[in-house]
């Protein structure tokens, strides 16, 4: 599919978590859906951004506020205090010209890494997992199979086996 790259264009979903382009209008595309992930995780990881609770009288003028507010955090403002991979992350996303393709395999990589860095087990259970069959004893909880080749997990092709070492 070819990506044609258009020029000013409204603001498409929650100006919160949009892209730095997209708030300059510009066409959306692969890079921009990974910007708004990574403000996805950012808020996640620091509980707000920046940008977040900023008042206006209205709509497009908080819209405008923000913006301006975004455009003007550095990336290492955004992710003081939390693992730099957060940082390279945006980087990588920021480098993109319109019709790039992300390296994603470098992206997975950088997840993987501190994944194990921060010392989890990647043991296909959810931290929450454990909370809900405490909470519902009638419910058996699924058991705990090592990972193998044949796992479900590795038919996805979000991730492989050589983008993480588990």
């Amino acid at each position: 599919m070819l990506h044609t790259d258009r020029e000013k264009k409204d603001l498409i979903g929650s100006p919160r978590y949009a892209s730095r382009n997209s708030h300059l209008g510009m066409e959306q595309s692969r890079r921009d859906d990974l910007e708004s992930l990574g403000y996805t995780l950012m808020y996640f990881l620091r509980g707000s951004l920046p940008w977040q609770g900023l008042r206006a009288v209205t709509y497009k003028k908080k819209n405008e506020i923000i913006r301006e507010k975004m455009l003007s955090t550095s990336v290492e403002d955004l992710c003081k205090g939390y693992p730099m991979e957060f940082a390279f992350y945006f980087h990588h996303c920021r480098s993109l010209r319109f019709d790039a393709k992300p390296d994603y395999a470098y992206l997975r990589r950088l997840i993987c890494e501190l994944y194990v860095t921060e010392g989890f087990q990647f043991d296909l259970a959810y931290d929450w997992t454990n909370l809900v069959y405490q909470q519902s004893p009638m419910v058996t909880p699924p058991s705990r199979t090592p990972l193998s080749s044949s796992n479900i997990f590795w038919k996805h092709k979000w991730i492989s086996k050589s983008a993480c070492n588990f």
